[in-house]
């Protein structure tokens, strides 16, 4: 289980790329006068049934409130991973967005569904699943991005 949190400003809802530097663990803590921030929540954890990663996430408001589904199409998902979610392609059905439990913690956590993450990776590469790897293909649907040094 591995949590990652990222906080984006009102520039970056509006489609600029910037994120901000500092992570804040608190949404509560945020000045909201000066801002609008979405904090976003990922976590990975293992799918024993599929054998595979799983990527897990949350988003919240400037308050602390949880975003709807409508609200993560609308300000975290981009217009072409929409399309592609929406249209049958390898990407349509390795990144349907569902919720459920959160296999550790217990709460409602939105995930992208693992059922075609064995054969999307295969198709990838022979070798054994690097996290990098499918995190770096998975991850973005839903903003969450890997730096390029990772990958040097």
């Amino acid at each position: 289980y591995l949590p990652i949190k990222k906080t984006y400003n009102n520039d970056v809802i509006e489609g600029e790329e910037e994120i901000l530097q500092e992570e804040i663990t608190d949404p509560a803590t945020v000045n909201t006068n000066a801002y609008s921030y979405l904090t976003m929540e990922y976590h990975i954890a293992y799918s024993p049934s599929y054998q595979v990663p799983v990527l897990y996430f949350n988003g919240y408001d400037s308050d602390g409130n949880v975003l709807s589904l409508d609200d993560l199409y609308q300000w975290i998902i981009s217009k072409e991973m929409q399309d592609n979610l929406k249209y049958s392609n390898r990407l349509s059905a390795q990144g349907s967005i569902s919720q459920e439990e959160h296999p550790i913690l217990g709460f409602p956590f939105y995930y992208i569904h693992p059922c075609e993450t064995q054969s999307m990776m295969r198709s990838i590469s022979h070798d054994i699943i690097n996290i990098k790897t499918w995190l770096s293909f998975i991850g973005p649907i839903i903003q969450c991005t890997l730096s390029h040094q990772l990958f040097i």
